[in-house]
């Protein structure tokens, strides 16, 4: 059995002890379906990861807000996999909504707000801009049209 095998039944495993006595909703188990996940993603299951990574932060969002800053890591698996799929356009969406939340917790200064810009620009300038275009005016770049971007945080909250 090989090690991304081993991964894949050892998170299975996991993630349905944590949803048995943790919750569907707990932190641990959505992160662990983040990791399955990337693991599907390295087994070149594309689609299964999308699913389950989409379906990660929509739980996400409802239990834990947008603002939480795990939000922002399960973007940017979502947009590492739209990469991997060839779909420029929603990978660039996925990395904004990473880029506007490291903008707020971080700075621009801060190495991970370069990495994340430079990445869109990478995506940006080597995507037909007509077809990026489109594909956000369309509403496609989303999933089903609905909107992940990140809420804007009351200058009280604090984490």
């Amino acid at each position: 059995m090989g090690e991304l095998q081993k991964s894949e039944d050892i998170l299975i495993e996991g993630i349905a002890a944590g949803k048995r006595s943790l919750s569907e909703d707990h932190l641990g188990v959505l992160m662990g379906c983040r990791e399955l996940a990337r693991t599907y993603s390295r087994q070149g299951r594309l689609d299964e990861a999308v699913k389950l990574i989409i379906t990660t932060i929509e739980k996400m969002k409802i239990f834990q807000g947008s603002e939480h800053p795990d939000y922002a890591t399960v973007m940017w698996s979502l947009g590492k996999v739209w990469e991997k799929k060839q779909e420029q356009a929603k990978a660039i969406n996925a990395y904004q909504v990473v880029l506007e939340a490291t903008e707020k917790r971080l700075t621009t200064e801060h190495p991970l707000y370069k990495i994340i810009s430079d990445r869109i620009i990478l995506l940006t300038e080597g995507a037909h801009s007509n077809d990026y275009k489109e594909a956000t005016e369309n509403g496609s770049v989303t999933n089903g049209g609905e909107d992940l971007r990140i809420k804007r945080l009351h200058n009280t909250q604090t984490w």
